[in-house]
C-alpha cells in the first residue's frame, strides 16, 4: 500500500510535465475555421469573425484591431477608409493597413504555441500574435510592442480557452477533458487513495499514533532536504566543495 521512493519521484516528475501536454508542433492554416490544425486538434477562432478584437498601446495610445476571419474596412467619413484584417488607429482620422488576411500564415513557436503572421497589402507593415492556450481562461487580446530595431513590425497576443487545439474542429471553449485534465484527476486520486489507505493500515495494522500514522513518513520529512541539496548540485554545477585543492 505503500509507494518506494522511485514512485513518488516518477508521479512528481509526471505532474510536472502536465503542463506541456498542449504543446504543439505544426499550426497549419483552416479557412473553415478562422485558425489551424494541429496535433492536439483545431484552433478555431471563427466565433469572433463578425466582432474580432481590440487594444490599444499605453506608450502612444494608438489602437489596433484584428480579426482573424477576414478583412474589415475602417475609416472615418470624407477620409480614405483603409481595408484589412490587423488595422492601426493612430488617431479617427488616420489608419493604416498592419496585415491584410489573404496574406495569413500560420505557425507553431518553439514554445508550442500557435502564430498567426500577416502582411500589409504593400508590404511595408507585419503583424504577429500569438495565441496561447490557457485551459478555462476567458480570451484577453493584447498589443505586446512595435519592434524598436525594424519600425512597423508589431508583436501581440491572444491569451485563453480558444487558443487550445479542440478534437473535432470545435469553436473554442472546452469540448472535453484534455489529457493534462485527465492526468491531473488521476495524479489526484491517486494520491488520496495512498494517503486515506496509508493512514488506515498505519492506524489498524501498525497501530501507530500522531504523525507517524502518515504513510512514507521518513519519505516526505526528508523531501525538503532534497530538494536544497538539488538546488545547490544545480547552482554549483555539480561541482563538490567537500575537497582542498590539491
Amino acid at each position: 500500500m505503500f509507494l518506494s521512493t522511485s514512485s513518488v519521484t516518477t508521479a512528481l516528475v509526471l505532474c510536472l510535465a502536465i503542463t506541456n501536454v498542449e504543446a504543439i508542433t505544426k499550426c497549419t492554416k483552416d479557412e473553415n475555421t478562422c485558425g489551424c490544425k494541429t496535433e492536439k486538434g483545431t484552433i478555431s477562432l471563427k466565433k469572433y469573425a463578425d466582432k474580432g478584437f481590440k487594444d490599444s498601446d499605453p506608450g502612444t495610445a494608438y489602437v489596433y484591431y484584428w480579426n482573424p476571419c477576414k478583412d474589415f474596412t475602417i475609416g472615418s467619413s470624407g477620409i480614405p477608409p483603409v481595408t484589412a484584417s490587423c488595422v492601426q488607429e493612430i488617431s479617427q482620422y488616420e489608419h493604416y493597413d498592419c496585415g491584410s488576411h489573404k496574406t495569413l500564415q500560420t505557425s507553431a513557436d518553439k514554445d508550442g504555441n500557435a502564430v498567426f503572421n500577416m502582411d500589409s497589402a504593400d508590404t511595408t507593415r507585419h503583424s504577429v500574435v500569438t495565441c496561447r492556450c490557457q485551459e478555462g481562461a476567458g480570451d484577453v487580446f493584447k498589443f505586446i510592442r512595435e519592434d524598436p530595431m525594424t519600425p512597423g513590425i508589431y508583436y501581440m497576443s491572444l491569451t485563453g480557452d480558444t487558443c487550445c487545439p479542440q478534437s473535432g474542429g470545435g469553436q473554442g471553449g472546452s469540448g472535453g477533458l484534455s489529457v493534462g485534465s485527465v492526468l491531473l484527476i488521476v495524479f489526484f486520486v491517486v494520491l488520496v487513495v495512498y494517503l486515506v489507505g496509508g493512514m488506515v493500515v498505519q492506524t489498524v495494522v501498525r497501530k501507530a499514533e500522531g504523525r507517524e500514522r502518515i504513510p512514507n513518513l521518513s519519505l516526505w520529512t526528508a523531501v525538503p532536504g532534497l530538494i536544497k541539496d538539488g538546488i545547490r548540485f544545480t547552482c554549483s554545477c555539480g561541482k563538490s566543495k567537500g575537497y582542498d585543492s590539491i
